[in-house]
């Protein structure tokens, strides 16, 4: 049926959109910072248990630390867990004025959700939500009040306008059978509004007929603390890892992440610079590089036979699951001059020159057996006391920890124990 919303103005001109793009990020910042600074109140994060939102959660985290804006912090998986938090929110009246939710709350009705709208005994509280999953739920996106949506250009551009959507014509509020038994109602006049309805409907088909991913909330998060003049190594590094984790998850395509990746490039290079011996550059604890990443599993810690055998990409490309699979990356190792003993020495164990001839066999031959995009590029992060990582490393890890029930009801102070270990781990 036609979808309709609370809180929305009848007339088109006067819709509000309620979506933020990075161009205001810092005043809708400024607003959540106004706000938690009157008087005892706390910030509520509401964070889904995946790589992206905890990073993203994490850059927020240390921005909060330097305005001393508390927070409170709650994982998300599920709708019990938003009926927890909204009881929270019940109990401890006007102690949340704010809530900021990560890769959760964008595709259903946030307010409805949280009993905020006008009926609700949450009313007056105010939700930013960084959610990169699509299709972004209308009854956000074009509130009068309540809830904002922090997207990229690309998404506010694709949104359909209030009245292709909803009903904004008061004339139209009663059913057919009403309208016909007035008698100043004609029948082509009801039979209009019978066609605009259907073209509505059929718009909101349209827009809710598929689902995808946006940019990475983490993405976004990182944006913001470049326009309040924040950015760092630190926070760059978590938008890498947000990032990385979405491109290893198949939520952007290729062309995307490029474009995505190529931006955090820009910043890695002003903020970690080359001295004239090569040594890097920077005042932070960390240094960051930008370098092409295998998708092959945890190569760094493994064997190439082991990295490529446990690769979602190279097990989709040759079918490693069955035996004739098996066989095509034996064959692969054999025209790359490689014997079963050398693939199944540790990587790191390796000599550069060695390394280096893997790659410009596997820039010759992978072609062939439909891996062209065997490597992307991506990012490393180093420390002087430590072994160099690299983000695709820590989104395996991150994801491995997260990888138990974290929906089920019985389990749920394990689910905790879990999210806030892999938080600590990121």
């Amino acid at each position: 049926g036609e979808q309709k919303g609370a809180n929305r103005s009848t007339d088109p001109e006067r819709v509000a959109a309620m979506f933020i793009t990075s161009d205001e990020f810092r005043d809708t910042y400024n607003q959540i910072k106004q706000n938690a600074l009157k008087g005892d109140v706390t910030v509520l994060l509401c964070v889904a248990p995946d790589t992206d939102a905890l990073a993203a959660a994490q850059i927020l985290i240390e921005m909060f630390k330097v305005d001393f804006i508390l927070y409170t912090l709650w994982p998300v998986a599920n709708f019990e867990d938003i009926d927890r938090a909204k009881e929270d929110m019940k109990s401890l009246a006007n102690k949340y004025r704010s809530v900021v939710m990560f890769n959760v709350g964008g595709i259903t009705d946030v307010l409805q959700d949280f009993e905020a709208d006008e009926a609700g005994e949450n009313e007056g509280v105010t939700f930013y939500v960084f959610d990169s999953h699509r299709p972004l739920n209308l009854a956000n996106v074009w509130r009068d009040k309540g809830v904002y949506l922090f997207v990229d250009k690309e998404t506010s551009e694709a949104f359909p306008r209030p009245d292709e959507v909803f009903n904004v014509s008061d004339t139209e509020d009663d059913d057919d059978e009403q309208r016909s038994k007035r008698s100043r109602e004609d029948d082509e006049a009801l039979a209009l509004r019978r066609e605009r309805r259907q073209e509505r409907e059929e718009r909101q088909r349209e827009y809710y007929s598929s689902s995808y991913f946006g940019t990475p909330a983490s993405f976004l998060m990182f944006q913001l603390a470049q326009d309040l003049t924040r950015a760092s190594n630190p926070l760059l590094w978590l938008a890498c890892v947000g990032l990385t984790d979405h491109y290893l998850n198949d939520r952007l395509d290729s062309k995307t992440y490029g474009h995505l990746a190529t931006a955090l490039e820009s910043e890695v290079s002003r903020l970690n610079s080359t001295a004239a011996d090569g040594r890097l550059v920077s005042t932070s604890r960390i240094q960051i590089t930008c370098e092409h990443e295998y998708q092959f599993m945890l190569l760094r810690h493994w064997s190439l036979l082991e990295a490529m055998s446990h690769s979602r990409y190279v097990a989709t490309r040759l079918g490693l699951w069955r035996g004739k699979g098996r066989d095509r990356l034996q064959n692969l190792f054999a025209k790359m001059g490689l014997s079963l003993e050398q693939c199944k020495q540790t990587w790191s164990a390796m000599q550069g020159a060695h390394r280096k001839e893997i790659d410009e066999q596997l820039a010759r031959y992978a072609g062939q057996y439909g891996m062209e995009n065997y490597s992307f590029p991506s990012f490393l992060c180093h420390s002087e006391f430590r072994r160099q990582i690299s983000a695709a490393d820590i989104s395996y890890a991150i994801n491995g920890l997260l990888s138990g029930d974290m929906t089920a009801a019985a389990n749920r102070e394990s689910m905790r124990r879990t999210f806030f270990q892999a938080l600590d781990a990121l």
